[in-house]
């Protein structure tokens, strides 16, 4: 279904490898899905802040996410049986660690990817390092097949509230010009 990725590693950069790796995780034959790469830019984070801002930054993060799932989305994710969508992430520690854990208690699959250090020493002594895509490996505790449905469930409701209301508003203004 959907591969968020949360890194300062956009997809379009990665190699065939990763991309192909993150899509197996979510794309399902049989349903006709070949899922879907979303990149979400992870925040840049002052190392003078505190617990309270970083709580504030993966609020806005998931929020982000939220987006994200659209009431079609939503709808497939509830009524068939597709691979549960996988959220990424890899940046600072500190926020990392707050937003896997606030992700995984609304039932969302959290990976995170490894690599393989490469050192090649040049001539003059430098070392050039590069890093090969491994694998994605989720992170201790997750349950692969997420039991996101409820927060799911909660967001489709928030989108319909959102659009009653929206209707409501244009109802209303409806009423001022004919009176």
């Amino acid at each position: 279904m959907l591969f968020l990725n949360i890194s300062n590693h956009p997809s379009n950069k990665w190699s065939e490898e990763q991309k192909s790796a993150a899509l197996k995780l979510v794309a399902d034959e049989e349903a006709c899905w070949d899922g879907m790469i979303i990149d979400i830019p992870f925040p840049a984070v002052s190392p003078n802040i505190g617990g309270d801002d970083i709580a504030k930054m993966a609020d806005e993060v998931i929020d982000l996410i939220r987006r994200h799932f659209t009431k079609e989305i939503i709808q497939r994710l509830l009524t068939e049986p597709l691979p549960s969508p996988v959220i990424h992430v890899m940046g600072e520690m500190g926020l990392t660690f707050y937003l896997v854990d606030k992700l995984r208690a609304l039932g969302f699959p959290c990976a995170h990817s490894t690599t393989e250090r490469v050192v090649e020493e040049k001539p003059d002594g430098t070392k050039v390092s590069q890093f090969r895509f491994v694998k994605f490996r989720f992170y201790v505790g997750t349950d692969k097949r997420g039991s996101y449905i409820g927060t799911l469930r909660q967001w489709e409701e928030n989108i319909l509230s959102q659009e009653r209301a929206a209707e409501a508003r244009k109802l209303d203004s409806h009423k001022g010009e004919t009176a």
